[in-house]
C-alpha cells in the first residue's frame, strides 16, 4: 500500500487533468500577475469602510483564503456571502467584488443586481460569461482573467486567477498593502511547493501522498487556527470534489469549548483522522492549545496528523498546493476520476 499511488495508472493518465492543473499553479499567477498588471479602478472606490466578496463553491476560495492570510494587514472587514442576498448593512460605502468562475452562476449574478441597486461600489472577476456582458453593459469594473492555463477547467483549480485579481485590486485601493515582490514571492513558492508534492516525488519523500494514504477510507477533519481558516476551506472544497469524500473543517480555538464533548462517541471518533496543522507564526497559547488538543483526541480514539509548514515564506501558498495534491491522491486511490462532480451538476440541472 505503501507506493500505491507511485504505481497508479492514474497518476500518468490523469483523468480530468487534475494534476495538470496542480502542477499549473505556479503558471495560474505568473498569467494572473500579468493579465492584472495595469488593471485600475475609479478613486471613488477608496476610502470605503467595508468590503463583500460574493460567490459560491471555487470562486469564493481566493476571498477566504485573503480574509484569514491577510487578516493583519487588511485594513477594512472583509465579509463573503454565498447566497441570493446582500446584508442590509451593503450600500455606497461598500466594495463588492463578484467572483465567478463560469460567469453564470445565478447567485452570482442576483447579487450583482442586488449590489448594483444598493449603489455599491462594484467590481466582477470572472472568466467570462453573463457577469462579464453585464459588467460591460452596465460600465462595471471588470477583472477579467483567461484561465487557460487551468487544464481541467474546474473552478477549484482555479483560484489562482482570482487570488491575484482580487489582491491587486486590494493592494491598488489601499486595502491590503503589499510589499515589493511579494506577488512574485506567491510564484516562487508554489513552484517550490509543486516540486515538494507533485508526482515525481516519490512517497517516501512527499508529504502530500503520505497523508492521503493515512487518509484512506477515513473521514478528515482538518484542524488549524489564525491564518489557516481559508486554506482549510478551500482544502475541505478539494476533498469533497477531488476525492469525492466528506472532510470538515475545525479552527482553535474555538473548537475547544465544544467539539471535543461530540467526539466522545467512540462509533464516530474511530473513523475519524485529524489533520493538525501547525506553524510558527500562529499565537503562543494557540500552539500550546493545537499540542493539548491533539493528546485529548487520540485519547478519544481520533487518530491524528500533525502536519507543520513553519519553512515556507508564503505558507498560504503551500498549503493551497498540498492539499490540493492531497485530494488528487485520495482520488487515486479511491480509484476514481476526480474532475467531474456529477451529484452537483444533477442539482444544477434540476434547478434549471
Amino acid at each position: 500500500m505503501s507506493n500505491a499511488i507511485d504505481r497508479s495508472p492514474r497518476l500518468q493518465t490523469d483523468p480530468g487533468a487534475v494534476g495538470a492543473s496542480l502542477a499549473s499553479l505556479p503558471l495560474q499567477l505568473s498569467a494572473a500577475v500579468k493579465q492584472f498588471r495595469t488593471l485600475r479602478l475609479p478613486r471613488t472606490y477608496r476610502g470605503l469602510t467595508s468590503i463583500m466578496v460574493g460567490g459560491m463553491g471555487g470562486s469564493h476560495l481566493a476571498a477566504d483564503i485573503i480574509r484569514s492570510a491577510y487578516t493583519t494587514k487588511l485594513r477594512v472587514p472583509l465579509h463573503i456571502v454565498s447566497d441570493y442576498s446582500l446584508p442590509a448593512w451593503v450600500g455606497p460605502r461598500t466594495l463588492v467584488i463578484i467572483s465567478s468562475y463560469s460567469g453564470g452562476t445565478e447567485e452570482a449574478i442576483a447579487l450583482l443586481d442586488a449590489a448594483l441597486a444598493r449603489r455599491a461600489k462594484v467590481v466582477v472577476v470572472t472568466a467570462g460569461g453573463k457577469l462579464a456582458r453585464r459588467a460591460r453593459r452596465w460600465h462595471v469594473p471588470l477583472a477579467l482573467y483567461d484561465p487557460r492555463e487551468n487544464i481541467s477547467h474546474q473552478p477549484r483549480l482555479g483560484v489562482a486567477y482570482s487570488l491575484v485579481a482580487m489582491l491587486r485590486i486590494f493592494s491598488s485601493l489601499g486595502y491590503v498593502p503589499l510589499a515589493t515582490g511579494e506577488l512574485t514571492a506567491l510564484i516562487a513558492a508554489a513552484t517550490r511547493a509543486g516540486k515538494k508534492y507533485g508526482p515525481d516525488m516519490q512517497t517516501k519523500s512527499n508529504r502530500a501522498k503520505q497523508l492521503a494514504l493515512r487518509l484512506y477510507r477515513h473521514l478528515p477533519i482538518l484542524i488549524g487556527s489564525e491564518w489557516m481558516a481559508g486554506n482549510l476551506v478551500t482544502w475541505r472544497n478539494q476533498l469533497h470534489e477531488n476525492a469525492k469524500t466528506w472532510a470538515e473543517t475545525a479552527l482553535i480555538p474555538e473548537l475547544n469549548h465544544h467539539l471535543l464533548e461530540g467526539l466522545r462517541d467512540r462509533t464516530i471518533a474511530r473513523r475519524l483522522v485529524a489533520v493538525m496543522l501547525d506553524d510558527a507564526r500562529i499565537h503562543p497559547r494557540n500552539q500550546k492549545r493545537l499540542r493539548i488538543t491533539s493528546g485529548i483526541l487520540k485519547k478519544l480514539g481520533v487518530r491524528v496528523e500533525r502536519v507543520r509548514f513553519g519553512q515556507s515564506p508564503a505558507p498560504a501558498i503551500d498549503l493551497l498546493s498540498f492539499g490540493g495534491y492531497v485530494s488528487w491522491y485520495l482520488s487515486i486511490l479511491h480509484d476514481i476520476d476526480p474532475a467531474p462532480i456529477p451529484t452537483v451538476d444533477e442539482l444544477k440541472h434540476r434547478l434549471a
